[in-house]
């Protein structure tokens, strides 16, 4: 009885393991990657991270379908990651199908390989740890990034070097594209979100950024702040942190962005009055980004206005002033108006640049430069009686 039972054990045994081994490895053999576009796209975008130029994948699914699946899988691959969108350069796939059975092969080709996208990360890690402190808020953040990126790069004319990975080797030049890329990298690393738009700058192919600061969205454009002459020292801040608005002046877009409504001036402005421990740093951002120019103090609407200011000006002899004026196409006339009348001044120059924080494409901020007769007689009014001079303006070139 005890040897029946041990048999039939044995056969139980060996019949199980049959069982489990002809139907495991059946099943296996006629397993494909199911329909579900989530777990195709998990694959592609390991793929795509991992920088593979080509990569292969099966799964069962409508062959009528093909080109609109893959275009949302690759799409919402992208959605996700504004830095893989922007550094891969392109895709193409080719798509074959045996009943629902479909086999797809994709080429992929990047601005960076994997090794350049390591050095980038860390260069970008060794530079972040020189200019932020633990102790700044994202607004100190965001300005020594903007400094640091506009110091150290170089836009490319030659319209060749694409990639942040560009931006951060000798030459340490790239276009716009690369300005973004480096800048998104860093911002996000900083704990600022950011985002990459793309669009168009003055009729030609553009990218830029969008900041994050306090739940508020702005445009943030490095690229157009870095003077192409790459003048040492010289930082412009012309479209740093614009609403929607704003940068609608020069700057246009297709696709769907979180908004910017809030004017960055109003910002600062509650920052300093809400946030004494770091008021002397939003003082000096108030003064860097020129939003003085946009009080009435300091902004001249008609040549009345101008008049009035220069005015005030000449009686205190002062040798230089800056303004915004709101109609450029009559400056150069407007100022002579202004000038014309008034003694003591032998001749004046003056350079302008466009200003970017209103949503008039003819506002400008000027500069003008006057100079007095040396030894002037005084009336009662304070200033000087002297009539005879030969007065003489000519515009120049300037950065604000």
């Amino acid at each position: 009885m005890k040897r029946y039972f041990k048999c039939n054990a044995i056969k139980l045994i060996l019949f199980l393991c049959f069982y489990l081994c002809f139907y495991t490895s059946t099943a296996t053999a006629k397993t494909y990657l199911p329909f579900n576009l989530q777990e195709i796209q998990t694959q592609l975008d390991i793929a795509m991270h991992s920088r593979l130029t080509s990569y292969n994948l099966s799964y069962i699914g409508d062959p009528s379908t093909i080109k609109v699946d893959v275009s949302k899988i690759i799409n919402n691959i992208y959605d996700k990651d504004d830095y893989l969108k922007y550094t891969c350069k392109s895709y193409k796939y080719t798509a074959f199908a045996k009943g629902s059975i479909i086999t797809i092969k994709f080429n992929f080709s990047y601005w960076n390989t994997l090794t350049e996208d390591i050095y980038v990360e860390k260069e970008v890690n060794k530079i972040l740890t020189r200019i932020i402190t633990p102790d700044m808020n994202s607004y100190e953040k965001e300005k020594k990034i903007h400094d640091w990126i506009v110091k150290n790069v170089q836009y490319d004319t030659s319209l060749t070097n694409h990639s942040d990975y560009d931006a951060l080797i000798y030459p340490y030049k790239t276009v716009c594209q690369g300005y973004s890329l480096l800048a998104y990298k860093m911002l996000n690393k900083a704990g600022i979100p950011t985002k990459i738009i793309e669009g168009t700058s003055r009729g030609e192919a553009h990218t830029w950024n969008l900041v994050n600061l306090d739940g508020l969205w702005y445009h943030l454009d490095i690229t157009l702040d870095d003077p192409i002459t790459d003048v040492l020292s010289s930082i412009n801040y012309d479209y740093y942190n614009l609403t929607d608005s704003q940068i609608n002046v020069s700057h246009s877009w297709v696709k769907t962005y979180p908004t910017s409504k809030t004017d960055f001036s109003k910002s600062v402005r509650l920052k300093l009055t809400s946030d004494d421990k770091d008021s002397a740093f939003y003082a000096q951002l108030f003064s860097d980004l020129g939003l003085i120019y946009l009080s009435d103090a300091y902004t001249a609407h008609n040549s009345l206005e101008l008049k009035s200011r220069l005015l005030s000006a000449v009686k205190y002899r002062k040798s230089s002033v800056n303004l915004r004026y709101v109609n450029s196409t009559s400056l150069p006339t407007d100022i002579e108006y202004a000038l014309s009348d008034i003694p003591g001044v032998i001749s004046y120059s003056y350079s302008k640049v466009d200003y970017a924080r209103t949503i008039q494409s003819n506002d400008v901020i000027f500069k003008l430069k006057i100079n007095y007769f040396l030894f002037p007689i005084f009336n009662s009014n304070d200033f000087p009686l002297i009539k005879s001079r030969v007065l003489a303006g000519s515009p120049i070139n300037f950065a604000v």
